[in-house]
């Protein structure tokens, strides 16, 4: 690898050693502005590695090395590298194109340099619950006297004892059941009073299923129900918090035993501060 060339020919030398720099820069320049010389990441299990980019990028790393290596012998023995300088300096250009290119891609976004654009994965909207409110309550219910059933006045505790409540309708602040555990006895066995102010479904029942409407559950010693009363009612007083319903002929089906087929009187609440469940 001498390279020697008559002096006459030593400017075209030198002419073709920087046109072949200034095209090994814009080459590389266009590489390396074309998108990244490696993988940094591709996915989880794949090994990282160089791009075609990368792989031009090595080459003139180690072809510089060769060709700077050649110019120091040649040097050493006293010759012109005029072929040796030529290489390194398309290396070097190549080099620094590269980097220069890649610097620019990557801030412009061009090419292998860009985002990927991923589609937005789709949401699928959970769906939300509504929110029902109870509270304590005082209930008191007065029975006909043939009935046979002693009423039993009960106030609801501080914390919902005693298993008298009101409950509100979903996302309301209304009103919509009361629930008393033990509003009447006749012997051993205790009477449960359900009252539901409105329709608690969201279907349209109002034509075959009046409302205000209460169930009277007749509970024997061992907790299992022996008898069912239920039937329309009727406002007789109400707010927002509180009121009277009274009720005619609510009717067993089946007919208890030593038990009054109908039951009629009225029932009263008073509901106290909301608390969500």
């Amino acid at each position: 690898m001498n390279g020697n060339v008559q002096p006459r020919l030593e400017p075209l030398a030198d002419a073709g050693t920087a046109a072949l720099a200034v095209g090994a820069a814009l080459s590389g320049f266009l590489i390396g502005a074309s998108g990244p010389p490696f993988f940094v990441a591709i996915a989880a299990g794949l090994v990282a590695g160089p791009t075609s980019g990368g792989l031009v990028l090595l080459g003139a790393i180690l072809g510089g090395a060769i060709a700077t290596l050649g110019v120091m012998i040649e040097l050493a023995t006293g010759h012109r590298p005029y072929l040796g300088v030529a290489v390194v300096a398309a290396c070097a250009a190549l080099i620094a194109g590269i980097f220069l290119g890649s610097s620019f891609g990557s801030s412009k976004g061009l090419g292998g340099w860009a985002v990927a654009r991923v589609a937005p994965t789709p949401r699928v909207p959970m769906p939300s619950f509504p929110t029902c409110l109870e509270a304590h309550a005082d209930v008191s219910i007065r029975l006909d006297a043939a009935s046979g059933f002693t009423s039993n006045p009960t106030a609801g505790g501080p914390d919902g004892t005693f298993g008298h409540w009101c409950q509100s309708g979903p996302d309301s602040t209304d009103v919509l059941e009361v629930t008393a555990m033990d509003v009447a006895r006749v012997g051993t066995s205790t009477i449960k009073a359900d009252v539901w102010l409105t329709n608690p479904s969201l279907i349209d029942l109002s034509t075959t299923i009046p409302y205000p409407r209460v169930v009277l559950q007749l509970d024997g010693p061992s907790g299992m129900t022996a008898s069912l009363w239920s039937g329309p009612a009727r406002f007789v007083a109400r707010d927002r918090m509180s009121g009277t319903v009274s009720f005619d002929a609510l009717l067993a089906d089946p007919a208890p035993s030593s038990l009054p087929r109908t039951l009629s009187g009225q029932l009263s609440w008073t509901c106290h501060a909301w608390s969500s469940r």
